[in-house]
C-alpha cells in the first residue's frame, strides 16, 4: 500500500497565507464597520501599499470576499464594495430575522451558566457603548450577536447566520443612525439576553427576530437615510 503524504509547508507559503488572510479580515471588518460604504472602488495597488504585500495577495483576497457576495468585480472597471437593491436588503432583513431568532431559541437551551454571564457582561457592554458612538456600538453589537451564534453550538447555524450578517452588515450598521436607535437596540439587548440565560427558548427568539428585523414602516426612513449618507460622504 502506498502512503501519500503532502510536503511540508514552509515558513515563506506560511507567512503568504496569514497575510492573505489578514488582507481578507481587514477588508471584510472594513465593510462591515461602513468603512468601505457600498459602491465603493477598491484600489489594489493602494491596498497592496498599505499592507505592504504585492498586488497578487491583494487580488486573492478580493476574490475570496467575491465569492461571498462583499465584493463586486466588473470586468475591464475594478472591484467594488457590492451594493444591494432596496427590495433585496429588506430579504435579506426578513432571512436575518429568521436566523438570528433561531440562534436565540438553540442559545436558550444550549449556553452554559459561564457562558450566559459572558452574554450579561457583553449586554452591559454595548449599553455602555452608545456613550462613545457609532463605531464603538457596532464592534460591541458585533460581539453580542457572536456570543449568542457561538451558544447554538451548531456550526452549520453559525455559518449561515454570519455569512447572512456580513452581506448585509455595511448597510445594518445605518440603522444605528437613526434618532434613538442606539440606545433602543442596547435596551433590547438586556430583554433578550435575560430570555435566553432563563431558559425561555421561545420568547428569546421572538424577541431577537424582532430586534433585527426593520419593519416596513422603518424601511422608508432607513433608506432615505443611507442615500443622504452617502451624498454627504462623497
Amino acid at each position: 500500500m502506498t502512503i501519500v503524504t503532502s510536503k511540508p509547508t514552509s515558513a515563506k507559503s506560511r507567512a503568504k497565507d496569514l497575510s492573505r488572510d489578514e488582507i481578507v479580515r481587514a477588508l471584510e471588518s472594513a465593510i462591515m464597520n461602513g468603512t468601505l460604504g457600498p459602491g465603493e472602488r477598491l484600489d489594489e495597488r493602494a491596498l497592496a501599499a498599505r499592507f505592504g504585500v504585492s498586488r497578487a495577495p491583494v487580488r486573492d483576497a478580493i476574490g475570496r470576499l467575491a465569492s461571498l457576495g462583499l465584493i463586486e468585480v466588473k470586468p475591464r472597471s475594478g472591484s467594488y464594495v457590492a451594493t444591494i437593491g432596496a427590495s433585496e436588503l429588506f430579504q435579506f432583513f426578513e432571512v436575518m430575522a429568521g436566523l438570528e431568532g433561531l440562534c436565540a431559541f438553540y442559545a436558550a437551551q444550549r449556553m452554559d451558566a459561564d457562558e450566559q454571564t459572558m452574554l450579561m457582561r457583553s449586554a452591559e457592554r454595548c449599553l455602555e457603548a452608545t456613550a462613545a458612538g457609532v463605531e464603538a456600538y457596532v464592534a460591541a453589537n458585533r460581539d453580542f450577536h457572536d456570543l449568542i451564534y457561538s451558544g447554538t453550538k451548531n456550526d452549520q447555524l453559525m455559518r449561515l447566520t454570519r455569512q447572512a450578517r456580513q452581506r448585509v452588515g455595511s448597510y445594518r450598521n445605518y440603522t444605528f443612525r437613526l434618532p434613538g436607535r442606539l440606545k433602543r437596540s442596547a435596551e433590547e439587548h438586556f430583554g433578550i439576553a435575560e430570555k435566553i440565560c432563563t431558559g425561555d427558548a421561545l420568547q428569546a427568539q421572538q424577541l431577537l427576530a424582532q430586534h433585527v428585523d426593520i419593519k416596513r414602516s422603518d424601511f422608508a426612513p432607513f433608506i432615505a437615510l443611507i442615500n443622504e449618507v452617502d451624498k454627504r460622504e462623497r
